[in-house]
């Protein structure tokens, strides 16, 4: 999700307090067309206060957001997730152990 649609996230739950986490994850499918989980849903709604007070563009980019390190990096860590996340039961062990093969790969 991007963070425009993570601030209009926290802002429907916000105008819409007897909601459940799972009906928040149909808004998003009705309104974005997007598929999410519940866990994203509750990660994004931890940091509500984050993304309401936000300076975010038109193009859904926030002003406060962190320039990544490595974007190499994570722009193949990141397709490879998008390539597997469905048929592959992904960990946190899993994604390190991608991005540390990737970061050696990238380097040499």
């Amino acid at each position: 999700m991007t963070n425009q649609q993570q601030k209009l996230l926290c802002e429907y739950e916000r105008d819409h307090q007897g909601c459940t986490q799972q009906d928040l994850v149909k808004w998003i499918g009705k309104t974005f067309d997007l598929k999410v989980s519940q866990g994203t849903i509750s990660n994004t709604l931890k940091r509500s206060s984050e993304f309401l007070s936000a300076n975010v563009d038109k193009d859904g980019s926030s002003k406060r957001h962190k320039a990544a390190n490595y974007p190499d990096m994570e722009k193949v860590v990141y397709e490879w997730f998008l390539q597997h996340q469905e048929c592959v039961n992904i960990t946190r062990v899993l994604i390190i152990k991608k991005t540390v093969e990737t970061f050696v790969r990238l380097r040499t």
